[in-house]
């Protein structure tokens, strides 16, 4: 028997309707078995709470080399999302899982906000996202972008990295980090940003 991840998600404070959330779910389970790079996922929806199961994929260890051509062929996968009008929303190193074939990206979540006590909350881990896309109370491919940036920054310098976000209240440090505006970085493919950071640590 396969073993799964079951988790619990409460209604409560969500900040989307339920039927934004039912698109999602539907979208992600859907996506989960035409993409190999996304675990089975299914999801239970009652009342007052998601219940989603994820297919358990066992982490192997593999060479940093390794897992750099694997980052190449995600970054492909992540493009061919663009046309299904879906963003993962809390793409970073703990949602990844490597294994000798294949890079999996794990958790995608049915509910991307919360509002509790008039604050809105992202699931998106900091300082993985873009300011905007909080300041706009939603989370589009920007967050995606920027998440993705970090996780090829980690990957190629093979360190955490220790850029000072301490103090962000927008996206202008995007500019400071890439040399590339705002506006040009977010059109960039996820292929883009990898062959950028690819060129950077190559030279």
């Amino acid at each position: 028997m396969k073993k799964e991840i079951i988790k619990k998600f409460s209604l409560k404070h969500c900040f989307h309707p339920l039927v934004f959330i039912k698109n999602r779910c539907n979208k992600i389970n859907y996506l989960s078995h035409k993409f190999l790079f996304i675990p089975h996922t299914f999801f239970e929806i009652n009342n007052y709470e998601i219940i989603s199961r994820q297919l358990f994929i066992h982490p192997e260890k593999i060479s940093r080399t390794k897992k750099l051509l694997l980052l190449k062929n995600f970054a492909v996968n992540l493009d061919k999302l663009k046309q299904y009008n879906i963003v993962h929303g809390d793409i970073n190193f703990k949602n990844i899982v490597f294994t000798k074939k294949r890079i999996f990206l794990i958790d995608w979540e049915p509910i991307l906000i919360n509002k509790m006590n008039k604050k809105f909350i992202l699931r998106s881990t900091f300082p993985y996202y873009s300011v905007a896309d909080l300041k706009n109370k939603k989370i589009t491919r920007k967050t995606d972008l920027i998440a993705f940036l970090f996780l090829c920054e980690r990957l190629f310098a093979d360190k955490i990295n220790l850029f000072n976000f301490s103090k962000l209240k927008n996206d202008s440090w995007l500019y400071m980090y890439t040399k590339i505006n705002n506006k040009s970085f977010f059109r960039l493919s996820f292929i883009d940003i990898y062959k950028l950071v690819k060129s950077k640590y190559r030279n």
